[in-house]
């Protein structure tokens, strides 16, 4: 993580700007620097909702290693707790799972509870550009990538920034 991201995170929220971090790294990995980032509340740590695809390609919801089922019932608990400030995070297979697909539940976490999400992590190039694609129906979104599997979401997105630090001047 660069020094200046916990100013930048700060600044935009402060603005009211809404940040998620949206990476390829291992999902508690991202989440402990999403915190660090100030993406997160480390308060909302103790509650935290990570939604997951199974290798069987089912959904699920995990939280403080307790696995519950993909349902409609779940995931009206799950957006009231977020509300209430608990931190939500999904792999990227399972976004995009979810964007894709018109079933019931899925259209309900698409509409209430994916505008809260926090961190989507284990992301391919195309998790991605389907959840930027998504995010632009929603709002203006401006995706910050410092890598060639940033580079579609970064063409969905309305404006995009490269972060080419540390790449070295031979570009």
């Amino acid at each position: 993580m660069r020094e200046s991201t916990p100013r930048i995170v700060k600044e935009l929220k402060t603005a009211n700007i809404d940040v998620v971090m949206l990476t390829g790294d291992d999902p508690f990995a991202s989440l402990v620097c999403a915190t660090k980032a100030g993406i997160t509340n480390s308060k909302s740590l103790s509650k935290t909702y990570f939604l997951k695809r199974t290798k069987s390609g089912s959904l699920q919801w995990e939280s403080n290693k307790k696995v519950k089922r993909f349902s409609l019932e779940e995931a009206k608990l799950i957006e009231k707790d977020v509300l209430g400030g608990a931190t939500l995070m999904a792999s990227g297979d399972a976004v995009s799972t979810i964007l894709q697909s018109d079933g019931k539940v899925s259209r309900y976490v698409k509409d209430h509870v994916f505008p809260h999400v926090s961190v989507v992590a284990s992301a391919s190039p195309k998790d991605k550009f389907i959840f930027v694609n998504w995010l632009k129906q929603k709002k203006q979104v401006l995706m910050c990538g410092d890598g060639v599997n940033d580079i579609a979401a970064m063409t969905a997105a309305d404006n995009s920034a490269a972060m080419l630090s540390g790449f070295g001047t031979n570009f």
